[in-house]
């Protein structure tokens, strides 16, 4: 499988508000980024303070360009869950595999050395 590319998009969005300031202030905190990832909700199909990362407008070549990631996400929740996910629309399904991802980003640890090599700014790690 290539590289997950809604992972890819969720790293690029934290990098991008990392980078501007502002929401996680000057010395971004592990526990501040995962509690801003662990918000995503695919049922209101939103990230608060989503800053575009997914416009509706862009929902026709948004979607083909991560088929293999959604494939991913429903092969993996069945894993997880046992059950098939229920698809109610394509807006929900890729904004639950949106949280999906989000979700397992805001507890692994590689995510935040790789925010730190892409973004040049230290982020201040939990006590373990």
């Amino acid at each position: 499988m290539k590289e997950n590319t809604i992972v890819n998009d969720i790293v690029e969005h934290v990098v991008n508000m990392i980078n501007q300031g502002g929401y996680f202030g000057e010395k971004p905190k592990q526990s501040d980024i995962a509690r801003y990832l662990e918000q995503a909700d695919g049922s209101a199909c939103s990230l608060p303070l989503d800053y575009n990362l997914f416009s509706y407008k862009h929902f026709e070549t948004y979607i083909p360009v991560h088929l293999e990631s959604i494939d991913k996400f429903l092969q993996d929740f069945e894993n997880a869950t046992g059950e098939g996910f229920v698809v109610h629309s394509l807006g929900e399904l890729l904004w639950s595999a949106i949280e999906w991802y989000a979700n397992e980003l805001a507890h692994d640890l590689e995510f935040y050395d790789r925010l730190e090599k892409e973004t040049g700014v230290a982020i201040e790690r939990d006590a373990e």
